[in-house]
């Protein structure tokens, strides 16, 4: 725990610094938010611990149950605050969602190279697969909560069912990952929140829409030609 201690408190006191520095207001909030999962992660390792102590789990048991669960729910508690609030807008929310997903991971990161640092002959290779699965996976599992606050706030109908499908969704899908991970199918529980990833990226980018309107036009082009 004083290992995990330490790069926290090595990995917030500069991102702190740097909040105080910057004066765009964007780019504030998302370090805040980034700063936020560092600190949540610090404090689910904790709660977990305690969690796991007192219903006697292991770490398997665990990963695939209450520890989801709880790290969900506290790297999306501030976006739903801001939610609550009302000051913050639509599109925002999936960006600093992610930034607090992946400000936990890195952190989660320091973690697990303490652990394989002398036990492991191929820690570059370790720490480059695990950024390219587990810090994606929970940037994006973050994200799917910040997605869901986007939709409901665009449609205020049902909003506490809407976000319960959501967070449903985050925890399923952090769940399957440590699953697939711990078992014999282990690549395919790497690549999914790379492919994932690169989807939302597409996505956001509009570079399927802009492919979609352009099949679409040469075929009504081509249409009207052999019509002609």
């Amino acid at each position: 725990m004083m290992n995990n201690f330490v790069f926290f408190l090595a990995s917030l006191i500069p991102n702190i610094l740097l909040i105080l520095f910057i004066r765009d207001q964007k780019s504030k909030k998302v370090l805040i938010f980034y700063a936020w999962g560092i600190c949540a992660f610090f404090i689910c390792a904790m709660l977990n611990g305690f969690i796991g102590d007192l219903l006697c789990l292991n770490t398997e048991t665990m990963s695939v149950s209450t520890a989801p669960l709880v790290e969900e729910l506290f790297k999306a508690l501030p976006l739903l605050l801001l939610f609550i609030i009302g000051k913050e807008r639509e599109s925002s929310f999936l960006y600093i969602a992610m930034a607090s997903g992946i400000g936990f991971s890195i952190q989660e990161n320091y973690s697990y190279i303490m652990t394989v640092m002398n036990n492991n002959d191929h820690i570059v290779l370790y720490i480059i697969i695990r950024s390219l699965s587990v810090c994606v996976m929970h940037g994006l599992s973050t994200a799917v909560v910040g997605y869901g606050l986007q939709t409901v706030r665009k449609d205020m109908r049902n909003i506490w069912t809407t976000l319960f499908g959501f967070f449903t969704i985050a925890v399923t899908f952090h769940a399957l990952f440590n699953l697939y991970i711990a078992s014999t199918y282990m690549v395919i529980g790497a690549v999914i929140p790379l492919v994932l990833y690169l989807c939302a990226i597409i996505f956001l980018h509009g570079s399927t829409k802009a492919v979609l309107k352009r099949i679409f036009r040469k075929t009504m082009l081509y249409g009207k030609k052999g019509k002609l």
